[in-house]
């Protein structure tokens, strides 16, 4: 997998702090952490089975674009596929890489961080805005839709992915959100422009379904906004004006 390029794939995806070794690195007596292969080992098949879901959910979309003939959209919908595709094979090699890592017991606890947690992004786009409140969230369902997302990762997971009973754990799960909402909202945008030949043709169910696909990613990029508030209402910091 190395060797077709799924490793730098990989490291465009994987945060820094959490990115496993090479397989040379490995067999030459690199460690790894106890605290990062546990949350590798714990969050691979949720990402894995989730790749597949989203590929899932496009064969309708790339199905109805064959058939209006729409050429420009249909390429992207391979592009955008590729990518998951891709993105499948890179948890593929993590997990090669984690029982690589695990079967030669190369695994180390460390008592004590060094690195200090990461700081909290108090301001800009990202950040919390004053009409942004639990409140106003509950009242347009998110609570609701937080439960069922959350009961789909953990059910998705082999364990818990992020630790929000540390105020380092919630600033760590921060920048987890924001991570996510650019996937979100990458993944909103390419919905919508896949969706819109068929409204140029008024292809009404294909239509429907293209726009149920980006009221989901919609939803889901609301839902990391929502996490954050309520992290800010954890840590006690101001919100963003």
């Amino acid at each position: 997998m190395e060797r077709i390029g799924i490793r730098g794939f990989y490291q465009l995806l994987a945060p820094t702090e959490r990115r496993l070794p090479t397989v040379n690195e490995i067999l030459r007596g690199a460690t790894v952490r106890e605290d990062i292969f546990d949350k590798n080992r714990n969050e691979l098949r949720y990402f894995i089975l989730a790749n597949l879901v989203r590929i899932g959910l496009y064969l309708p979309v790339g199905y109805g674009l064959w058939q209006l003939g729409a050429q420009t959209a249909f390429g992207l919908w391979i592009v955008v596929n590729m990518i998951h595709l891709l993105s499948l094979l890179s948890e593929v090699y993590k997990r090669y890489l984690l029982r690589m890592v695990e079967r030669r017991r190369q695994i180390f606890r460390q008592a004590e961080r060094p690195s200090p947690p990461p700081e909290p992004v108090t301001r800009g786009y990202f950040s919390p805005k004053l009409p942004e409140t639990i409140d106003n969230y509950r009242r347009i369902g998110m609570e609701r839709w937080r439960k069922i997302v959350v009961r789909f990762v953990e059910r998705l997971s082999t364990g818990p992915v992020n630790d929000l009973s540390t105020r380092r754990g919630l600033l760590e799960f921060q920048h987890v959100t924001i991570v996510s909402e650019k996937v979100h909202l990458v993944a909103g945008t390419i919905s919508v422009l896949l969706v819109v030949p068929f409204f140029r043709y008024q292809d009404w169910p294909f239509a429907a379904y293209g726009a149920f696909l980006v009221l989901l990613d919609l939803y889901l990029v609301l839902l990391q906004r929502y996490h954050r508030v309520r992290i800010w209402n954890a840590l006690r910091l101001e919100h963003g004006g």
